[in-house]
């Protein structure tokens, strides 16, 4: 016998609870996410090894992943954590600044399970958080509905928009939080930044975007002590790695101005910085809300991205950083 939508939601919010908890400790939280899967996939009796779930969505900026891998983001533990715990933050603080009237909540890139949003709804009531709703991909967009469906949680959703979330223009621009979760480590190949700036320029100045800030840092590193570091049992107190600057961040304020935020950014490494490591890397660190962050190394979203070699019998190194937009974005280096 299926279990009542009761039951279910009951399910749900155990799950939520514990998602949320601070006592949670790291198995404890990979076996509620594990449990959090199975239940998404059974509510919608997903098959996710179906081929037709592994086709990419690819657009003019960028690509949308397909319905099988933005699945299974939600295994990624640290980065489902901290996005629904700032998630949460921001609606609690909204709903503070103005309790007379609910937190609309702006989501693109929802994936077939809105699985960042999805939780908050056993935390608050449809008159307190409204939600707008934006997936590409054909198949995330009709799972993602079926969920809301099955679950009788449709008084929650104001609007859901099968479209590009990178070109659409808004028919509601009421928004009190934008959530954008649609990138990979070192902003590469899926349109987060593109989404960004569209969205963000339709809509009041005063509204919270989730993350708050991504920032992409050049750095020097050290294979040997990055492979001592994720191999060992007790690895050298040192980091394996040397920041040599930031070469580019995406912010609200920012975002308003694209052709100051496109622009080339250059370093210079003296010799100090050369002589740490082997090869250069891109590190990611995100600020999602208040004190929430995504630090370096912690999820699949802040991994190093290596670019290159240290350039061996040189004591300085000019390096040029400029992000590209269209088919194919990513941070683009000239040595």
């Amino acid at each position: 016998m299926r279990p009542s939508v009761s039951q279910t939601k009951a399910q749900l919010k155990n799950i939520t609870s514990r998602i949320l908890s601070s006592e949670t400790s790291f198995i404890e939280l990979k076996d509620t996410l594990d449990e959090f899967k199975r239940f998404l996939t059974q509510v919608t009796e997903l098959n996710l090894e179906a081929s037709v779930f592994s086709e990419n969505v690819h657009l003019k900026e960028g690509k949308a992943i397909a319905t099988k891998w933005a699945a299974m983001c939600v295994e990624d533990l640290i980065r489902t954590q901290r996005f629904i715990s700032a998630v949460k933050k921001a609606i609690e603080d909204a709903l503070r600044e103005n309790p007379e009237k609910p937190v609309n909540l702006l989501y693109a890139g929802t994936g077939p399970f809105a699985t960042l949003v999805l939780p908050l709804t056993t935390v608050f009531s449809a008159s307190e958080l409204q939600l707008h709703l934006i997936e590409v991909n054909e198949l995330s967009i009709r799972n993602a509905r079926e969920l809301f469906r099955k679950l009788e949680l449709n008084d929650y959703v104001k609007e859901w928009h099968h479209a590009d979330a990178s070109t659409i223009e808004l028919p509601e621009t009421n928004v009190d939080i934008v959530l954008v979760e649609c990138l990979q480590h070192a902003l590469l190949r899926e349109p987060q930044v593109a989404i960004t700036l569209n969205l963000v320029n339709q809509l009041p100045t005063e509204v919270i975007l989730i993350p708050k800030q991504i920032r992409l840092h050049l750095a020097v590193v050290n294979s040997k002590l990055q492979y001592e570091f994720h191999t060992s049992l007790e690895p050298s107190s040192h980091e394996f790695y040397t920041i040599a600057g930031e070469v580019f961040s995406i912010e609200k304020s920012n975002a308003r101005n694209p052709e100051e935020l496109l622009q080339s950014r250059k370093l210079q490494l003296d010799e100090d910085t050369l002589n740490f490591g082997d090869h250069l890397s891109v590190f990611t660190e995100m600020k999602l809300y208040d004190d929430v962050f995504l630090n370096f190394n912690e999820s699949g979203l802040t991994l190093p991205l290596t670019i290159g070699q240290v350039p061996g019998n040189v004591k300085q190194l000019e390096v040029s950083a400029k992000y590209l937009m269209g088919e194919d974005p990513r941070l683009d280096f000239t040595l």
